[in-house]
């Protein structure tokens, strides 16, 4: 692979733009010295450090976040072991746990089915179509139809769905399928002919570590398929704190939000494909995740979640578009980030006090969720309070110095922990 970049970057951020992993648990702050490489060809000198033994100097290897690039070199990335989750007939090993979980969680906490009311419903109409003595523009047509089918007054047809509109409503004689955000009164889309029963939504938790996606049938309420894998931003650093670091250096808002995006992109279409379905049938996808999570998200710095007062952009964002983020649907897919409460708790602790039933019951309960950044919620329906830690270092080896890596073999679950002399 040939890349190019500025003279001066470092070879760690070069890796990251380039798509090639090199572990860099710190962020690339030069703390943890798991970025190393070798140097094949051409001069790069990385600055002294005490993670870096001097044979492996001598030897030509550098630390990736402490080399600049000079001059033109041949670098070797070490081979990665970086796990992606292993699909098992298209479906990851994680997410499979994940569903064995929630039917014993539903056992436990009596998680009531909800209601089936989805944001987006697909209506099929039959338009009437103009002639010599009545010629309402297609748009007047059409919303009149949705008013007669819906009962709703407000209705909103973007750019992107009028551009289309002529045509589509020709193709197959004046009949239409209509994808509406009722919410808002948006016409998501119009499509020729009847293609109401494709009606998809996503659910999606953006973890620190690890990204699991839902495809669900929204005429149905029943998931379709489940995908899982790894945060590609994992690459960038392991915790919220690294990446909130990353971010403020160069593009590294950017990249952090690509390798987000690409992620979930994998997993929407791995889903897709599972459930034998077109990605261009999904108009909706609601998001939950820690608030650094999902301020990189959508493209926002949280440079001050980290900095004393702690104050995140926002609890609750604009809906945006799949569009406007690059995401594998509709593209005027509605896009909702769930609301979270306070800089290190997010969307994810309220996605699951809403599920669980909390709120409601009279019972005082803790409520858990341990990742990368743990969250503890106490209370029940007249009252709550909620804290937040790190909780990454007892799943991912955070300053563990007795083993460099630990190779998870996801089949059958078992552990290979290759020894490491402290250098």
């Amino acid at each position: 692979m040939t890349i190019y970049v500025e003279q001066g970057e470092n070879l760690h951020r070069a890796a990251v733009a380039a798509g090639v992993h090199v572990d860099a648990a710190c962020g690339g702050n030069g703390t943890c010295g798991k970025c190393r490489v070798l140097i094949k060809k051409g001069r790069a000198k990385s600055a002294p450090s005490p993670n870096l033994r001097e044979d492996l100097v001598e030897k030509g290897y550098v630390l990736a976040c402490l080399a600049p690039v000079a001059d033109d070199l041949v670098v070797e990335a070490p081979s990665s072991d970086f796990a992606t989750a292993v699909i098992e007939d298209g479906t990851a090993l994680l997410a499979r746990a994940m569903r064995a979980q929630e039917a014993t969680l539903k056992r436990k906490i009596k998680i009531e089915e909800p209601e089936l009311n989805p944001r987006v419903r697909r209506y099929f109409l039959e338009v009437e179509p103009p002639d010599l003595s009545r010629v309402t523009s297609d748009k007047s047509r059409l919303k009149r139809a949705i008013r007669e089918s819906t009962g709703r007054e407000e209705i909103y047809l973007p750019l992107s769905v009028m551009r289309t509109l002529p045509h589509h409503l020709r193709q197959e004689g004046w009949k239409v399928t209509v994808t509406l955000d009722r919410p808002s009164g948006a016409v998501l889309e119009v499509e020729p002919g009847d293609s109401s029963d494709e009606n998809y939504g996503l659910a999606i938790d953006i973890g620190t570590t690890s990204v699991v996606v839902y495809l669900v049938d929204l005429n149905t309420g029943k998931i379709r398929a489940t995908a899982s894998n790894y945060n590609r931003q994992i690459e960038t650093g392991d915790d919220v704190i690294s990446r909130i670091v990353f971010s403020l250096k160069g593009d590294g808002l950017r990249l952090l939000q690509k390798l987000i995006v690409d992620t979930l992109n994998d997993l929407i279409y791995q889903a897709a494909k599972k459930a034998g379905i077109n990605s261009r049938h999904i108009y909706c996808a609601f998001v939950a995740g820690n608030s650094t999570m999902i301020h990189l998200f959508i493209g926002v710095s949280p440079r001050y979640i980290r900095e004393e007062p702690y104050v995140p952009a926002a609890n609750l964002f604009p809906e945006t578009t799949a569009r406007d983020l690059g995401l594998r649907s509709a593209p005027n897919a509605v896009v909702h980030c769930l609301r979270g409460v306070a800089s290190y708790v997010g969307a994810d602790i309220t996605a699951g006090l809403l599920a669980s039933g909390l709120t409601r019951d009279e019972e005082l309960t803790l409520f858990m969720d341990i990742g990368t950044n743990g969250e503890l919620v106490i209370g029940n329906k007249d009252w709550l309070v909620a804290c937040s830690c790190s909780a990454g270092p007892c799943f991912e080896g955070g300053g563990v110095r007795a083993c460099n890596k630990i190779k998870l073999t996801f089949c059958t679950g078992h552990a290979k922990i290759k020894a490491w002399r402290k250098g």
